[in-house]
């Protein structure tokens, strides 16, 4: 607690005094006080309120000099400060406006050509972004992620549609659709491989988003396209396995192995097909069961010259088992078949499979 100081500042206001205690130079003059004697501070406070008498009076003094010779600046100021209040709140209000339509002028002044190097800097990113799409493109399509793809296809051609008058866009544009041509070769690619039901869906479905497919006229145009597709596809992945079948010096071995595969792999087409397709597409299932039957039919006049009674009778049964199996998907060939075949002994040989299968069930149960 300082006396002195609570003395002397107990008439003013606390955020007066406050800035008096933090005053370099009121600290200093509080401190010469207290060196001071007690006669020498009554002479001290004497000489200060002397002096600020005089101060008081030459301020007042001056105050009135400049009132007299300024008062009409004084009232014309006092009478236009309404005015100017109201002139920059205008002035404000003005400059806003000005700065949205700076903003607005900026937009056309881009295209510019000093003002090229700038925009460019200012959206480096976004150009690199659109300038990488068709490499982008290649790497979604060779990587498998053809979902990827189509959405980069779909986007470049927005971008050639919304800036039909920017060459390098439409040059990009025609560099991504090359790549879809890739994308679309690799589509088919896997439809004549080992593939699952779900991954068959998926790469229908992508074929019917791209060309040709999704140029044709119709739906039911494209649709039939995409069935001769799924079943050329499915024939040739067939052909790849039984390519593979060893013993091909051996007409027993080999034809039993042909006959597994075409059971199997026939019979998974013709239900993979009507999964994926829900329409109706049985003329095409049809020539795909012709074009297998054919097939197995000239399989048969090559070998089974070469086998003996019993080798002749195994395959039948083997036959009448695969054309049975066939049948659950309305693919029985069992009478196709045997019209085809050469063998003069065809149908006596079938029948005697038919009948033996008969009895084999018949035991079994």
């Amino acid at each position: 607690m300082d006396l002195l100081f609570d003395t002397l500042t107990q008439d003013l206001l606390p955020s007066e005094a406050a800035v008096i205690k933090n005053d370099p130079s009121a600290v200093t003059y509080l401190e010469t006080l207290r060196h001071l004697s007690a006669g020498d501070a009554g002479d001290e406070f004497d000489k200060e309120a002397q002096y600020l008498e005089t101060s008081y009076n030459n301020n007042v003094k001056t105050l009135a000099t400049l009132a007299e010779g300024g008062h009409r600046q004084f009232l014309s100021a006092a009478k236009n400060l309404s005015g100017f209040e109201q002139e920059y709140k205008s002035f404000s209000a003005s400059s806003s406006k000005a700065a949205e339509l700076k903003i607005d002028a900026e937009i056309p002044a881009q295209g510019n050509q000093r003002d090229t190097p700038a925009l460019l800097l200012r959206n480096i990113d976004k150009v690199s972004e659109i300038l990488e799409l068709p490499t982008l493109t290649r790497a979604c399509v060779t990587n498998g992620l053809y979902s990827e793809a189509l959405d980069i296809v779909g986007h470049a051609k927005l971008l050639s549609s919304r800036y039909p008058n920017i060459k390098i866009i439409q040059k990009l544009l025609q560099e991504v659709l090359s790549v879809q041509s890739l994308l679309v070769n690799e589509l088919l690619a896997q439809l004549t491989k080992t593939v699952k039901l779900p991954q068959i869906i998926k790469t229908i479905s992508y074929l019917k988003r791209l060309p040709p497919f999704s140029d044709l006229a119709s739906a039911t145009e494209s649709t039939r396209a995409l069935h001769q597709v799924f079943f050329a596809s499915r024939i040739a992945y067939i052909k790849s396995q039984l390519a593979d079948i060893p013993h091909k010096d051996a007409s027993d071995k080999y034809l039993k192995r042909y006959i597994e595969i075409v059971r199997e792999h026939a019979f998974a087409t013709i239900t993979n097909f009507r999964l994926t397709f829900t329409d109706s597409g049985n003329e095409s299932a049809g020539e795909f069961l012709r074009c297998i039957v054919l097939q197995l039919s000239q399989q048969l006049d090559e070998h089974l010259p070469n086998l003996n009674e019993t080798q002749t009778a195994n395959i039948w049964l083997q036959l009448a088992y695969c054309s049975q199996s066939m049948g659950r998907v309305g693919g029985e060939f069992g009478q196709v078949l045997v019209g085809l075949v050469k063998d003069e002994n065809a149908e006596k040989e079938w029948s005697a499979a038919v009948e033996k299968q008969k009895e084999i069930s018949i035991s079994i149960a």
